[in-house]
């Protein structure tokens, strides 16, 4: 083939249309390496299931990542190396001859200036409809490439297997040498890179906000614990087991839940959960005031730094939505349910029984904000510029006050909070916050 020069207009014109094929060989091996990349395996297996034998043999190169990907490495070496050799001598050729009327002027000029049109013809062609138009297509239609390819491919793969297994088992060979690792298979996506992905997807439209959101509760979801959703001490409504049933009633009226934890004592002593449909149950069928407390059930107990996803499991097992939250002496530290943990995979739920609360977090007159004394700190981090660290142990703004104070807040205490704003206790009953302001330092509250 060297002597091309040499052929008849027949041969060169072979000789083109050879370099041409070449040039979509090549393209179809890069096409086939960035798709088989780029497609989704899940999805190649719902086609397969349905009966696509295209689908099938995708699915069965793309199990086989590694030896494909060397298949088609072969394949663009062959096409490359099959350009150099047969596709420049047949265009330098050409261009000669195009070129030979000019050959009086160009006089000894005219070899270098056909050699030249014919290395740029080959690597426009090689480059641009070799490799980049295949790949740009291949990432944008994955599926429908690695499908085209499929068959094609694994029978290349089985005609240059020898050539394949040797190339592949020189590398390794190379590699433990160097040390340098041996290859293997696709891995697994990482959380921080589903969570890019995520991101990346509902930035193009493919994922709207709210999925986009639930997907990102849902790796926030197991990094979280009890501590961070439960409802604190000092805002649980529990009952004493020697209450008269009078005063039980009032409060199941009064507070409208459907569950309570029951102790006797103090709060630290819970001896059970009072599902209120047990009582009424009891009270339909006659029983005595008295006998009420007898009706709680035995409760769960957990530690503030359970996982909610363990929690959630618990729950499941244990058949229950409620469970006391214990701090690290033993004591009640709250109590956590089925739907605090719940909300923190699809957000607030609301039922037609629940009042209309008012925001944690709302503007202030004048400036500033009105705070819930059990707002999360970090949500309040947020709102100001040099906010100071937050203790690990600190999870809402009151317990943020404590800490700072080193006693329980009072009625107008003050504590700074970044450059220029401080938190001040407005409300105060007895020892439980009622409200905190966060104010620019410079403003007094009313």
């Amino acid at each position: 083939m060297h002597d091309i020069p040499h052929q008849s207009p027949g041969t060169i014109v072979l000789a083109i249309v050879a370099a041409i094929v070449l040039v979509v060989a090549n393209a179809g091996f890069v096409a086939a390496e960035f798709a088989l990349v780029k497609v989704r395996p899940a999805r190649l297996e719902a086609l397969a299931a349905a009966g696509s034998r295209r689908a099938r043999s995708a699915l069965w190169l793309a199990r086989r990542l590694d030896e494909t990907l060397s298949v088609c490495q072969v394949g663009i070496t062959l096409t490359s190396l099959g350009l150099g050799w047969l596709g420049e001598p047949a265009f330098g050729v050409l261009f000669e001859r195009l070129l030979a009327p000019a050959e009086p002027w160009l006089g000894a000029l005219s070899l270098s200036v056909s050699v030249g049109f014919a290395f740029f013809t080959i690597t426009f062609l090689h480059v641009v409809l070799g490799e980049l138009v295949p790949k740009t297509l291949a990432i944008q239609t994955a599926e429908r490439v690695s499908l085209a390819i499929a068959w094609p491919l694994r029978a290349f793969r089985l005609a240059a297997w020898p050539l394949v297994v040797l190339l592949n088992g020189s590398a390794q060979v190379i590699m433990r040498v160097t040390r340098v690792g041996q290859t293997t298979e696709a891995s697994a996506h990482s959380r921080d890179e589903i969570r890019q992905l995520v991101a990346a997807s509902m930035a193009h439209g493919a994922l709207s906000a709210r999925e986009a959101d639930l997907l990102d509760n849902l790796f926030h979801f197991s990094e979280r614990q009890a501590g961070d959703v439960m409802v604190p001490r000092s805002r649980v409504v529990a009952l004493d087991a020697d209450a008269p049933l009078d005063d039980v009633l009032a409060t199941v009226r009064e507070e409208a839940y459907s569950r309570y934890p029951v102790y006797r004592g103090s709060l630290d002593e819970v001896v059970g959960v009072l599902h209120v449909k047990d009582l009424f149950a009891a009270i339909a069928g006659g029983r005595p005031d008295g006998a009420w407390a007898r009706l709680a059930r035995r409760p769960v107990l957990i530690p503030g730094t359970m996982t909610l996803e363990r929690l959630l499991r618990r729950f499941q097992l244990e058949r229950t939505h409620l469970a006391i939250v214990l701090d690290e002496y033993g004591g009640v530290a709250g109590i956590v349910t089925l739907e605090d943990v719940l909300e923190e995979l699809v957000g607030e739920l609301r039922d037609e029984f629940d009042s209309e609360e008012v925001d944690e977090v709302r503007p202030r007159p004048g400036g500033g904000y009105i705070l819930d004394p059990v707002v999360a700190v970090d949500r309040v981090v947020s709102l100001v510029d040099g906010a100071p660290e937050v203790p690990d142990e600190v999870r809402t703004v009151a317990g943020l006050m404590q800490a700072a104070l080193g006693r329980l807040p009072e009625a107008g205490d003050r504590v700074p909070f970044g450059k220029d704003h401080e938190l001040v206790a407005t409300a105060v009953d007895g020892t439980r916050i009622q409200r905190i302001e966060l104010v620019p330092a410079s403003r007094t509250t009313g």
